[in-house]
């Protein structure tokens, strides 16, 4: 595994592409829906969040993907631990592209607040013994 990182094996696809897919990915939900339970944190861009990282998770596994396909110089495939270093390279790369599109769909998302607060019953622990009647 010498000169991993001058070895781009993804080099036949354009990086617009790839940008292409994470973005597709990204805008395949521009309303989303945020529950809020009672008696629970209420984090603003929780759901936004969400979404941002499953789309980054499946971005990634479409990288390691087709670098699993790939074919080393002498016709072999890729071991597990190049797969991840190269895709995690090609990952760093795409980044500050992935960063500035995240960026703008943070800004042009929707977000749905399905306050779900409702009064909920008071319930107490009874420590009084003279409702027991041990006798």
């Amino acid at each position: 595994m010498e000169n991993l990182e001058n070895k781009d094996y993804l080099e036949s696809i354009k990086i617009e592409d790839l940008v292409t897919y994470y973005t597709q990915l990204l805008h395949s939900r521009m309303e989303l829906v945020q529950y809020n339970y009672p008696n629970e944190f209420y984090d603003e861009q929780g759901v936004i969040i969400e979404h941002l990282g499953r789309c980054h998770i499946i971005f990634s596994d479409k990288i390691y993907s087709l670098l699993r396909e790939v074919k080393d110089e002498d016709g072999e495939r890729l071991s597990d631990e190049e797969v991840k270093i190269y895709g995690d390279l090609k990952i760093l790369e795409i980044m500050p592209l992935i960063d500035q599109i995240s960026e703008k769909y943070i800004e042009d998302v929707k977000v749905i607040d399905v306050n779900l607060d409702v009064e909920l019953i008071e319930i107490e622990l009874n420590n009084n013994d003279d409702d027991h009647d041990d006798d």
